[in-house]
């Protein structure tokens, strides 16, 4: 080694081999290189080193680009190492953080600190202000210079000596020992007994949770194998983001088939595996646009499969398993767990995984990555708050440096915006310099917080999300600037007491040198708030959302003249393309949303006549002389027409009738699926075409008294 490390440092390194806990090592030097090979030799080669190619010196056992998190997330190395001339993205370190073993370390390979600044290019400063205040608080730390200036050290542990020692775990279902050793946690061992108890008795559903690294993808392969040891699966998908997301659970299956002498083979694409089969029994892996369900179908991950999917593929299998991270990197939270736990199909049986599976309890690498990076959100604030009662303001970004309680409250709020958080948002609130954060107070609490963002065309393309859809369907959006919201969210037990509202309105009154503000989302459940507070939609997406599953929707709120002429140009022109494709491209658009989506469109008049012969059909079918499929292409043209120029065509009609008109007539879904959707009985469904055909002969149809 060129470089020695100095004693503080390794006495914090020795520490962590004695007691099993994990040290972080934040250690300055020039060049980078020599930094790597020290830790890599401390290490003797069992490192993880995340860092951009010039300086991956080859001496670790895997070495990744801090853009390639996805491949290494789930393995485990004895030491991670990640070296960055510059930007220090929090994913990574604790992506990185979160596989390694519990004695060992994770260091931080960085410049000399006068030179450092982990944070984005043209950063404030913010992030490594932030950064830097929250070394001091990791229990087992030295940060120190290569020349040994010792910046801050910590030989803080838990205090472990009343930890019991393991006890062996004894089946109660019949789970042989010979798998029950493959489990790394008692609760493992436990769980592995309900899995057998869902796979033989009624459950419908399988609920997997915990935070990250407690093994819960590994436990569900364990769960497969003795699936396939007993006969009691057949076809099984396996529905994630990518290959590499499933490997933890593949190796789990292969190694329990192996123990237990089951048949099988494996099949890889890329150096992952996708497929492992026998005689009986195959499981897959499968996209999550192209998994159909299954008689047993597994979402690993649900938080980044999307909750529409969830649903989905809950209708379509016979029982369906589902996982997620609970806290950690890419954790969903807890909001996002009740929201899985209510869609899925009862019963259900449920394992919940706490014990670390590479470290010990209560480990202090973990404890500041979680808390550093806010992994744990948990927001906090008062019981009831009236709207009138709170007080609006507008956070400045040196205040969340400055203040961890409240960059905490105000970050806890936030998250629940997302089905899938990572430690990034925490960098681009901190230093995004187009972004900025506003929040109701009650009594010193953020009760509702709102991210907004500047769109401009000459700033930032990558925050021109809401602009850009604008200018699809407006030509003089390209004279326009905006600003989106990126995220808005109130405490959970305050919701639907006009938070949100309030808090829009505070905004939008303040917002200067802006014509329009924005949105894009996905969670359709939200489609009536936006459109309460005066939006109109102008944007659905072809394609589902990667991360929920659902269709993108963007919607504006014009500020000014300007604004509102490029607003409504690009709503009429949306209620057209909608309309016209709802049997095709937005056929699998949630009814019940089209509806509030098109009364929140500005209106449009097409040319489009119906002939003499459709004319007479909609007669005939208003009065019942012929059935209404006899009439289904003047019922529909006819339908375009109206629904395009006018909203109040909505008035007449209740909201199952108008969810039905929706999915039956406008989507061209069949009647038996169509009444499910909107609640009817099937006999009503002629009442409501006949009475929409006379409609349209009223209102559509120039009176004729030769017809």
């Amino acid at each position: 080694m060129s470089q020695p490390l100095c004693r503080q440092a390794l006495r914090i390194l020795e520490k962590a081999a004695s007691t099993g806990y994990r040290a972080l090592i934040v250690y300055h030097t020039s060049p980078l290189e020599e930094g790597v090979r020290l830790f890599a030799g401390l290490a003797r080669g069992d490192c993880l080193l995340v860092a951009p190619r010039d300086y991956r010196t080859g001496t670790c056992t895997a070495e990744y680009s801090p853009m390639d998190i996805e491949d290494y997330l789930g393995m485990e190395f004895g030491s991670g190492i990640i070296a960055s001339p510059g930007l220090l993205r929090p994913s990574v370190i604790a992506s990185a953080a979160e596989t390694i073993r519990g004695g060992s370390f994770l260091a931080l390979v960085v410049p000399p600190r006068e030179e450092w600044d982990p944070g984005p290019a043209a950063s404030r400063g913010l992030y490594k202000r932030y950064l830097e205040g929250a070394i001091p608080g990791a229990g087992l730390h030295a940060w120190v210079s290569s020349d040994c200036n010792v910046y801050s050290t910590s030989m803080r542990v838990p205090d472990s000596s009343g930890e019991e020692a393991r006890v062996e775990y004894k089946s109660r279902k019949g789970v042989p020992r010979k798998l029950l050793a493959l489990a790394r946690t008692p609760d493992q061992a436990s769980g592995l007994d309900a899995f057998a108890s869902f796979l033989r008795g009624g459950w419908r559903s399988l609920f997997v949770t915990g935070n990250r690294g407690r093994g819960k993808s590994y436990l569900v392969g364990l769960g497969l194998a003795y699936g396939a040891y007993r006969r009691l699966i057949g076809r099984v998908e396996v529905v994630a983001p990518s290959p590499s997301s499933v490997q933890s659970l593949m190796r789990g299956l292969l190694a329990g088939l192996g123990v237990l002498g089951v048949p099988h083979r494996s099949v890889e694409s890329g150096g992952n595996i996708v497929r492992v089969s026998g005689p009986w029994y195959r499981v897959s892996y499968e996209s999550p646009e192209a998994a159909r369900g299954a008689p047993i179908t597994v979402v690993d991950e649900a938080g980044a499969v999307g909750v529409a999917r969830v649903r989905r593929l809950s209708w379509r299998s016979g029982k369906i398993i589902v996982s997620t991270t609970v806290h950690g990197y890419e954790g969903s939270g807890r909001v996002f767990l009740h929201m899985v736990e209510s869609l899925l199909p009862r019963p259900i049986a449920r394992i919940v995984l706490e014990t670390p599976i590479r470290y010990r309890v209560g480990d202090p690498l973990e404890r500041w990555v979680y808390d550093t990076f806010i992994l744990d959100p948990e927001p906090e604030g008062p019981s009831s708050a009236p709207p009138d009662s709170t007080v609006y303001r507008r956070v400045d970004p040196e205040e969340l440096v400055e203040d961890r309680g409240l960059l905490r409250g105000l970050y806890s709020i936030l998250v629940l915006a997302h089905y899938r958080n990572t430690p990034d948002d925490l960098l681009a609130l901190l230093e995004g310099r187009e972004r900025s954060i506003h929040a109701l107070f009650h009594v010193d609490y953020p009760v509702a917080v709102v991210e907004l963002v500047e769109e401009s065309w000459e700033g930032d393309p990558r925050a021109r999300l809401g602009l850009e859809k604008l200018a699809l369907y407006s030509p003089t959006a390209r004279g326009v600037s905006t600003v989106r919201v990126s995220r808005i969210a109130v405490l959970p037990w305050l919701q639907g007491r006009g938070l949100g509202s309030r808090l829009l309105a505070e905004v939008k009154g303040r917002i200067t040198g802006r014509d329009a503000v924005t949105v894009v989302f996905s969670r359709g459940e939200v489609v009536g708030f936006w459109a309460k507070n005066g939006f109109l939609y102008y944007y659905a997406s072809p394609r589902y959302n990667k991360v929920t599953g659902e269709k993108n929707l963007a919607a504006a709120l014009p500020l000014t003249e300007r604004g509102e002429k490029a607003v409504r140009e690009a709503s009429s022109a949306f209620r057209v393309r909608l309309l016209v494709t709802l049997q095709s491209i937005y056929r699998d658009l949630p009814a019940e949303r089209v509806p509030q989506i098109l009364e929140s469109t500005s209106p449009s008049r097409i040319h489009l006549e119906l002939t003499d012969n459709q004319v007479e059909r909609l007669r005939a079918c208003a009065t019942g002389q012929i059935d209404p499929e006899q009439a289904w292409d003047a019922l529909l043209m006819g339908a375009v027409k109206l629904l395009s120029a006018s909203n109040g065509v909505w008035d007449s009609l209740t909201g199952k009738e108008k969810i039905f008109i929706a999915a039956r007539l406008l989507q061209g879904k069949n009647s038996d699926e169509v009444a499910a959707i909107a609640g009817i009985q099937p006999g009503d469904s002629l009442k409501i075409i006949k009475y929409f055909c006379s409609m349209l002969v009223e209102r559509v149809v120039p009176y004729k008294s030769t017809l």
